[in-house]
């Protein structure tokens, strides 16, 4: 909901205390509604530096170059939009480190953002990926993530800048889901995984930066 700008408040206030003497109290509830503060979620723990997105699989034969690509261009948008000041590392950079070296599946986090020159790595790990259902008929686009941030050169012990290893030992739980739909085809299937992986994005960047709790997350049609 968008509150009224302070230029509105006289005409704003007038209406409400019309309309407060025609219903009673509802007008009144109203306006005290309008009047307190916004909610508003504070970031939970600050990018700075060079940050490196690193995204790996539970299940290597569900990588998806679309969901990745897509996820990864849009959790930088996100940032960038919040006014996120850290420098947040391009996808081809890390693609391309994972190319040039054939045991990089074996890398621990840490070492990949060594060899980034990173200074935090935000390393997600898509738990589930799924897309059809029912022989692929039918589209039931979801995902299941954690997330973490590490700290690529302080000792093991301590590299987990967040969340804490007590309270989420396996990382932040994030999840996403798109109503289900008809498989139309691979154009189809490309466009539901490029909204999840957008709609998923918010759930990930909304974490590094304020956001009004009182917002709706997007939706893509």
């Amino acid at each position: 909901m968008i509150r009224p700008g302070f230029g509105s408040w006289s005409l704003l206030l007038s209406l409400v205390f019309i309309t407060a003497s025609q219903t009673g109290c509802v007008g009144l509830r109203g306006l005290a509604y309008l009047m307190q503060p916004r909610q508003v979620q504070k970031p939970e723990v600050d990018l700075s530096g060079r940050v490196a997105i690193v995204i790996d699989y539970a299940r290597a034969n569900q990588a998806n170059p679309v969901f990745e690509t897509t996820f990864h261009k849009r959790v930088v948008e996100l940032l960038r939009e919040n006014k996120v000041k850290a420098e947040i590392l391009a996808y081809d950079e890390i693609d391309h480190l994972r190319q040039s070296h054939s045991d990089f599946a074996s890398w621990s986090v840490q070492k990949i953002g060594r060899e980034l020159n990173a200074d935090q790595v935000l390393y997600v790990r898509i738990e589930e990926l799924m897309l059809g259902q029912k022989n692929n008929a039918l589209l039931v686009p979801s995902v299941g993530l954690r997330l973490k941030l590490i700290a690529p050169r302080a000792p093991a012990a301590n590299a987990r800048l967040w969340p804490d290893a007590d309270r989420e030992r396996d990382g932040r739980e994030v999840t996403c889901k798109r109503p289900p739909g008809e498989n139309e085809g691979a154009e189809r299937v490309d466009s539901e995984t490029a909204k999840l992986a957008r709609e998923t994005a918010y759930y990930v960047a909304r974490n590094f930066y304020e956001y009004d709790l009182e917002l709706p997350p997007p939706r893509e049609p």
